[in-house]
Order: C-alpha cells, then structure tokens, then sequence
C-alpha cells in the first residue's frame, strides 16, 4: 500500500534521529580508533579490518562511514592532531605567563624514554612525518597534516604566553620542533638504547640554549 508523504510520526522521528546519533558516533569512534593505530604502525602498516575491529565493527561496515582508507586517514590524522593542540594546551594552562617553563615542560615530554617507547600518547608529526612526506603530492593526508602542523607551530610559538607569538617566536618555535622531532625519531630508530639517550640528552642541552 502507498503511504502517503508527510512528517514522520514522533516516534519514527526520534528513531531517524537516533540512527543518525549512532551513526554519528560510530564515525567517531572509527576516526579515534584509527588515529591511534596510525600513529602505532604508520599508513602503510594499518589496515581496514584493524581499524573496525578495534571499535567491535566489520569490515563491511566501513564504506557507511567512509569512500575510502584515504578519507579515514585523513580524518583520522585531523583527529590526532586535535588530541595533539589539547595536549598542548594543558602544558599553556600550567605555565600560564611563563613562555620558557611550557617550552621545558613540552622537551621534557617530547624527548623522554616513554615518549620514544611510545608509553604515552605519540605525536603524530613524529608518528607520520616519514609516510606523508613518501605520498603523491595532493595526496589525502597531506592537507590535514600541513595544517596541523601548522597549528602546532603557531601553539609552540605562544605557548604558555598571553598573545600570539611573533615572527620570530615561530622562526624558534619552528627550530624547538624539528630538533623535537628529529631527535625522538633518531631515537627510536637505533636498538642501541644508550645512543637514544645520549640523542635525547643533547636535544635537550641544545634547546635550553636555544630558549
């Protein structure tokens, strides 16, 4: 039998907005799931299968929520680098006023033995700098990534100070970040854990000189 159009009844409308809110929320979860498998294994090492079953769902499942592992990748890198600035903020509202104890706070993190093991939250520029510099230019991750990044940096340069940072707080900021990055990834990358530490010591030595 035809039924005719017209608004839904109320119970048919709170079912359409409950789908939606589970929907909704499953999206979300996916997006946490796989920003955390991504910063683990990298792009190539994660898979779809791993990414659903981390969050209980099939891999059928996916293509309701996504057109591809690019589109999740990206989200999934915008989501990190969310978790990253909120990070980032937490270290700002400890040091509020005082710009050299948040950069001190943030070395300390960045180049400690569980940050290298990965025991903490990992940064997602250390995590996924290598895989998104090896994709197409134009590729999915590049543009969450770039911009991330870039929030990162201006964070960096203002941390911990009432107003944004200067020219040359980001020219420092931008220094304080890629000696950050490079020496936790040359850390990880050697078995040798007495060369790690000796890498991280002297990053730290060489950005109290640089604050």
């Amino acid at each position: 039998m035809w039924r005719q159009h017209g608004p839904p009844d109320d119970a048919e409308a709170g079912m359409g907005r409950s789908s939606r809110a589970d929907a909704q929320q499953h999206r979300e979860d996916i997006v946490e799931a796989a920003a955390a498998i991504l910063k683990r294994r990298g792009l190539d090492g994660a898979t779809i299968p791993q990414m659903m079953a981390e969050v209980g769902m099939t891999h059928g499942g996916f293509y309701r929520h996504f057109s591809s592992k690019d589109e999740l990748a990206a989200a999934a890198i915008d989501h990190a680098f969310a978790e990253q600035r909120a990070e980032f903020d937490g270290i700002a509202a400890r040091h509020a006023g005082d710009h050299a104890g948040a950069l001190e706070e943030l070395a300390a993190i960045y180049l400690s033995e569980q940050h290298r093991l990965r025991q903490i939250d990992d940064c997602p520029v250390a995590a996924l700098a290598t895989d998104v510099g090896r994709s197409a230019p134009g590729s999915a991750m590049r543009d969450p990534f770039t911009r991330g990044l870039d929030q990162i940096l201006e964070q960096i340069a203002a941390l911990g100070s009432d107003t944004a940072g200067s020219d040359e707080d980001r020219r420092v900021a931008i220094g304080i970040f890629a000696t950050l990055v490079g020496a936790i990834s040359l850390a990880r990358a050697t078995d040798d854990r007495a060369l790690a530490a000796e890498i991280l010591d002297a990053a730290h030595t060489h950005l109290d000189q640089l604050r």
